[in-house]
């Protein structure tokens, strides 16, 4: 269970009675309304909101008790919201492995479903995409963001609705 304190010094239960046991390779889809939690939840798990202690373990250790940094580098957690760097499309990758080879980046960007797209911009890898990748379109900016979180190789990802903007047929692939 998670209290969530609001501005105005009110309560309410953000999550209550949850309880999941995901074992390694297994995938598991979360859905709801919206204001259901789902958001909060890999938010405990990620550690931006300090979860109660003893309620939620990852490889058998409360999160509580593991350095944030290193949970963190671990976790691949992709969120609706974009965050890109007024740079190229490389060094956006980079950001998130500046060690990652070529290779890296394509099969990271084919995972994510974008990386013809890249290679068919004029200047390809080297493309500038502008402020908070002003220069692309919403599905392109999400994949782009989801090609950076690929490239780290995560043990766990976390996907909160990181295709809301990409069309249908993308989505499937």
């Amino acid at each position: 269970s998670f209290l969530f304190e609001t501005n105005d010094c009110q309560s309410e239960w953000a999550l209550n009675n949850i309880s999941l046991n995901v074992l390694p390779g297994e995938q598991v889809g979360i859905y709801g309304r919206i204001g259901s939690g789902k958001t909060t939840l890999f938010q405990l798990i990620t550690r931006i909101y300090e979860p109660p202690p003893r309620s939620i373990f990852w490889l058998g250790r409360d999160v509580l008790t593991m350095d944030v940094n290193i949970l963190r580098r671990n976790i691949g957690y992709g969120q609706q919201n974009v965050h890109l760097f007024s740079d190229s499309i490389r060094n956006n990758l980079l950001y998130a492995m500046p060690d990652a080879s070529q290779r890296d980046l394509e099969q990271a960007a084919a995972a994510a479903q974008v990386l013809n797209e890249i290679e068919g911009f004029n200047t390809g890898w080297d493309t500038e995409i502008g402020e908070k990748g002003i220069r692309l379109s919403g599905g392109q900016k999400q994949r782009l963001a989801l090609a950076r979180i690929f490239i780290r190789k995560p043990t766990l990802l976390l996907l909160d609705d990181v295709l809301y903007a990409v069309d249908q047929k993308t989505k499937q692939r």
